[in-house]
Parts: C-alpha cells; structure tokens; sequence
C-alpha cells in the first residue's frame, strides 16, 4: 500500500463540495462520531493511568478543595 499523500484542509474542502448534498451531510456525521470516539478514547487512557497511578499509590485521594489548592500553590 502506498504511503498516505499530504491533503490541505482546503483542499479537503474542496472536494467535500463536489459531493451530493446527502453524501456531505453522512460526511460531516462520520468525522463527528470518529472525533467523538478519538476523544472517548483520549478519556478512557486518562482514567486507566489515573486509576494505575492510585494503585500504585502514586495518586492519593482528594477533595475538590484540596486539589485546587495544590494546584494554586
């Protein structure tokens, strides 16, 4: 398989534009949903290294309160 081309956001635009209005609008609702899963995904790594973190007893629990002002200080 041949290495991916470097594609400008204009460009992507562009072609977005060629495509039947229906098409655009199943377009726009697949990168909506991939961007959510990347993020979904980004959350669930956060979690995971929190939760190690703690197992490790590298993370002890907090109040609210206590957090902000650890992170103020």
């Amino acid at each position: 398989m041949a290495a991916p081309q470097s594609v400008t956001l204009d460009q992507v635009l562009d072609l977005a534009e060629l495509l039947p209005p229906e098409q655009r609008m199943t377009l726009a609702e697949i990168l909506r949903k991939r961007d959510l899963d990347i993020r979904r995904n980004a959350l669930i790594e956060s979690i995971q290294e929190a939760r190690d973190l703690f197992a490790r007893g590298e993370l002890k629990r907090m109040t609210v309160d206590e957090l902000m002002e650890e992170l103020n200080s």
